[in-house]
């Protein structure tokens, strides 16, 4: 048995996820504010070169001789500037919402990932790695499973996990053992 203490921000265990015989070993729930940013930062690059490019047009349009000019161009590049801050903060605001209902557990026979409108689980032998990655004050993802998603611009490799757990570099060594115990 591990000495791996469940997440502080959720005191009670998620009995709702566990099978018959499961035993849970560890729970937890995302930084709300870590988690909405990492699941967002393409949204939030994307918002903010808007808002520059607008504040940059704005700026241009405010020296021009002509007042039409500078009315009608501001409007515009105003909006753009207005469009890259709603664009950010709503993304932000949707993920972070998401991440109140995230439930994350690590049982005696799988991993879970609990969201709002599905439940994610994999057994121990069909998990292939787990990595650490953005480990910071004890707070990191842990990775574990990588699957290709078709989109119109062709498939890619997305990589699902823990995202923004607490004392994340414990839990990836107690899954780490539970792999290894599971392939034996």
């Amino acid at each position: 048995m591990s000495g791996l203490k469940p997440d502080e921000t959720m005191p009670w265990c998620p009995v709702h996820l566990l099978d018959a015989g499961e035993t849970a070993i560890w729970w937890g729930r995302p930084d709300l504010w870590k988690y909405a940013f990492r699941r967002t930062w393409g949204a939030v690059v994307v918002g903010a070169v808007c808002v520059v490019t607008g504040g940059i047009a704005l700026h241009a349009m405010l020296k021009l001789d002509s007042v039409f000019a500078a009315l009608v161009g501001g409007m515009l590049s105003g909006g753009f500037a207005v469009f890259g801050v709603w664009m950010s903060v709503s993304c932000i605001r949707e993920r972070y919402e998401e991440a109140k209902r995230v439930t994350y557990l690590v049982t005696d026979r799988r991993a879970v990932i609990e969201r709002p409108s599905t439940v994610f689980s994999l057994d121990w032998p069909a998990v292939k790695f787990v990595e650490l990655a953005y480990e910071s004050d004890e707070r990191g993802d842990v990775i574990f499973y990588e699957h290709i998603v078709d989109s119109s611009d062709g498939p890619s490799r997305t990589q699902e996990g823990f995202i923004a757990v607490s004392n994340a570099a414990a839990v990836a060594r107690e899954m780490r053992r539970l792999r290894s115990l599971a392939a034996a």
